[in-house]
């Protein structure tokens, strides 16, 4: 993490893609992963960017590394006088939470 912490967001997003690919029965469990980068994530130390873009980047690692070629997603929330901004992740066969819905895509990696 501290590696990556300077570089920019698609580089990140990048190396965080380039990883070797874990055994065949962990392939089969990516919404288990997720189940449990949410369950730790509030026992991480915090961070700048917010929790859904450190979970976003955790989760790019793990899915990455599940053969599951996931893009990640920053967008905003339309028509709020302040923006939200968030981050997300989707993959084929694993679609958005309808949280993630809420919010307009602005960059993709």
């Amino acid at each position: 993490a501290l590696l990556y912490s300077r570089l920019p967001l698609d580089e990140t997003a990048r190396r965080l893609r380039e990883v070797r690919i874990l055994l065949p029965r962990v392939l089969r469990a990516p919404l288990r992963l997720r189940a449990l980068v949410d369950r730790l994530l509030p026992l991480l130390p915090p961070r700048r960017g917010g929790r859904c873009l450190k979970r976003s980047l955790i989760l790019l690692d793990l899915w990455s590394r599940c053969a599951l070629q996931p893009r990640f997603f920053m967008g905003v929330k339309a028509g709020e006088m302040r923006p939200e901004g968030h981050a997300w992740l989707e993959a084929d066969g694993f679609p958005p939470s309808e949280m993630d819905l809420e919010y307009q895509s602005i960059l993709e990696l």
